[in-house]
């Protein structure tokens, strides 16, 4: 029981003054994490062992068990929703207004220092570990990376820590957010019309002319929109659904989640109703609160709550240990072997994630975060 209180204690969100707690959004982190992290295991085990069966097997499980791809989506459009959310309580429901000052300083401090010292370990690593790259190639993608502007100069994934690409994405939402809410000083059915257009019309009539453009945000954009219509309804008091959420949860499973990976697995112009379906099933989630025994149970929970963390190391992770776990795949079998590597790779993942939560990510969760590391170095003098 003891360890079992120390999880609990110390795997918790720290909630901000001004933002209530939705216990499901980190159940839904979890989902989408556990995506990441097999989807990457997966890419991982069939980059490095090609004599791996190459096989409908792999597909399968790669659209439908192990997709990194669509935990990205997931989290984009959980972030349009979770961030956008006060400034649309602000303007729809005469809410105090948010600070626009505390909201960036509290983004900075929130993803900043975490992100730092994993990209310094990772640009360390490469240099004086693995040597793969001199000190002269690696700092200026460092420095790049650093200002979360690499995709500007180099390739779309850096060498210096390879995931971040997804967080320049991330952060340049981050900064957009007080802008994308000024859509909520229109009247209602205005912007809702709006925001439907250029969720499921204008992505595929631009993708040939940004194709090229390296500004991510564009590319995404209908995802962080999509989070920004459920911040919508979820606020809507008048919105009522006569419906039983034990049926309501049976319809999602039976038709949503297989959904979104058989959408996902065609590169057409039904790719681009997915925003729109992982909307659907968040506003399940979270507003209805169907499967709540599922997305509120603390021990998912728990794993949702150092998402960034896992974000931040599980790839580095993956490429370091398994170089080890390998060496112990059994045959050729795709679904054996991926077996394996989960087993071998996750708790590692887990181990090495909960750590840098603790010590590094959870501390910078307190919105007076910046000024209690002002503090640490004073009294460190």
């Amino acid at each position: 029981m003891g360890f079992i209180n120390f999880l609990k204690n110390n795997f918790t969100r720290k909630v901000s003054e001004d933002r209530n707690y939705i216990a499901s959004a980190d159940g839904i982190r979890f989902w989408a994490t556990v995506h990441v992290i097999f989807g990457h295991i997966l890419v991982y085990t069939t980059v490095k062992n090609p004599s791996v069966n190459q096989s409908s097997a792999l597909d399968f499980l790669y659209y439908f068990i192990a997709t990194p791809g669509l935990g990205l989506e997931i989290f984009y459009v959980l972030s349009g929703f979770l961030l956008v959310l006060p400034f649309v309580n602000y303007y729809i429901n005469n809410a105090k207004q948010p600070n626009l000052g505390l909201y960036y300083a509290r983004r900075l401090t929130r993803l900043e220092i975490p992100y730092i010292i994993a990209l310094t370990f990772s640009t360390l690593a490469l240099w004086l570990i693995l040597k793969k790259f001199t000190f002269s190639e690696l700092l200026p993608q460092f420095i790049s990376s650093l200002f979360y502007s690499n995709h500007f100069f180099y390739e779309p994934h850096p060498i210096v820590l390879e995931i971040a690409w997804t967080l320049e994405t991330d952060v340049q939402f981050y900064i957009l957010v007080p802008v994308f809410a000024l859509l909520f000083k229109l009247k209602k059915q205005l912007r809702r019309w709006i925001m439907l257009f250029f969720i499921l019309v204008v992505p595929p009539l631009i993708e040939p002319y940004i194709a090229n453009v390296r500004i991510y945000i564009l590319h995404w954009y209908e995802y962080f929109l999509a989070g920004i219509f459920l911040a919508d309804l979820y606020l809507d008091k008048e919105i009522k659904v006569a419906i039983n959420k034990n049926w309501l949860c049976l319809i999602s499973v039976i038709v949503l989640m297989p959904l979104f990976h058989i959408v996902k697995s065609y590169h057409s112009l039904i790719n681009y109703i997915l925003p729109m379906l992982i909307f659907v099933f968040l506003y399940i989630v979270i507003k209805l609160q169907a499967w709540k025994q599922f997305f509120n149970n603390v021990y998912l929970r728990m794993i949702g709550v150092m998402s960034y963390s896992i974000y931040l190391w599980h790839y580095m992770c993956i490429a370091f240990f398994g170089k080890f776990t390998l060496a112990l795949q059994l045959g050729n079998n795709v679904f054996l072997n991926f077996l394996i590597q989960v087993l071998l790779l996750v708790p590692i993942i887990l181990l090495v994630s909960g750590l840098m939560f603790i010590k590094i990510e959870r501390p910078c969760m307190y919105s007076n975060a910046a000024y209690q590391i002002v503090n640490w170095f004073k009294r460190k003098k």
